[in-house]
């Protein structure tokens, strides 16, 4: 698997598991840090990607993933189909 992609799938989970934790002190810091996390992984990715339809199902794709709703080697094929 992609490095990048990787990482993108562990802030997802991260961040999903920040969003259901009660509240804490420093919370909305993680949160925020996680979004900007995301936007710079997305944005690499987005590059490396066919089209926008293409970085679309590549980042359903990985948080189905990150989610345990596909495998890896459906991420793995979603991966080579959408990406140059």
């Amino acid at each position: 698997m992609d490095d990048q992609l990787q990482r993108y799938i562990d802030v997802v989970k991260e961040n999903s598991l920040t969003m259901n934790e009660p509240d804490y002190a420093g919370r909305e810091q993680d949160l925020l840090r996680q979004k900007e996390d995301l936007e710079k992984l997305e944005h690499n990715l987005k590059m490396k990607t066919r089209s926008s339809e293409s970085f679309d199902k590549l980042v359903d794709a990985a948080v189905g993933y990150a989610n345990k709703d596909i495998s890896q080697t459906q991420l793995d094929e979603i991966y080579k189909q959408n990406t140059k």
